[in-house]
């Protein structure tokens, strides 16, 4: 189990070294250095998850904020550095590691990484997320272009690459937008399916009274 150390320990930072699991690249070729990598990958994937989750856990909102904040200015300062790296290289070569170019693969692990940590939070904790990212465009461009690269990843396939169509609806970013698209996680849905709860009940008992919290008024929250 992956979970922070102490309640006021901050959340486990975006991947900002790739040493440990980069193929040498004297002896791999594209295709074996990516296999070499996906193992990784899901292992890597699972352990984000488990972060995410143990964020969202957090009884108090603003310890819940604290946690997302620290972690997406951090996923975000990587992202931006990896950007940089890769500015001018030809996007053919995104979609596997290469053999020959160590810069180029440790900024393609960092982008998979961080854009999957990315996508963790946003769509676990979408009502956080908008507040730290949609008001700042850069934030919005850097996540809409590791989106593209990622798709273009032969390592994003399955679950993984579904995560990323998923980001791409919540951010509205998508070319094509679901008009049935919802979060889950989000506050919205949790009101909607508490007072869809409390209207079947009322319908099969009539002289029920619904809770204050199931008020229209939005600013009603029990």
């Amino acid at each position: 189990m992956v979970a922070l150390q102490g309640e006021e320990a901050d959340p486990p930072l975006a991947a900002s070294s790739t040493s440990t699991i980069l193929p040498s690249t004297s002896t791999a070729t594209p295709s074996k250095a990516l296999a070499t990598y996906r193992d990784h990958f899901v292992i890597k994937r699972g352990m984000q998850v488990e972060m995410t989750e143990d964020m969202l856990g957090k009884r108090e909102y603003e310890r819940r904020f604290a946690l997302a904040k620290v972690a997406l200015d951090a996923i975000f300062k990587v992202l931006r550095k990896a950007q940089r790296n890769i500015t001018g290289v030809d996007e053919a070569r995104f979609g596997t590691l290469p053999a020959d170019n160590k810069t180029l693969a440790e900024s393609l692990i960092l982008i998979w990484e961080n854009t999957a940590f990315l996508g963790d939070i946003l769509l676990r904790m979408p009502d956080i997320s908008h507040q730290l990212i949609d008001s700042y465009p850069v934030r919005m461009e850097v996540a809409r272009w590791a989106i593209l690269v990622c798709l273009r990843s032969d390592v994003f396939v399955d679950v993984h690459r579904q995560q990323l169509l998923l980001m791409q609806q919540e951010l509205k970013i998508a070319e094509t937008p679901d008009p049935n698209y919802t979060n889950p996680y989000s506050e919205d849905h949790m009101l909607s399916e508490q007072v869809s709860s409390v209207v079947e009940v009322c319908l099969v008992r009539p002289k029920c009274t619904p809770p204050r919290w199931a008020s229209h008024d939005r600013s009603v929250r029990g």
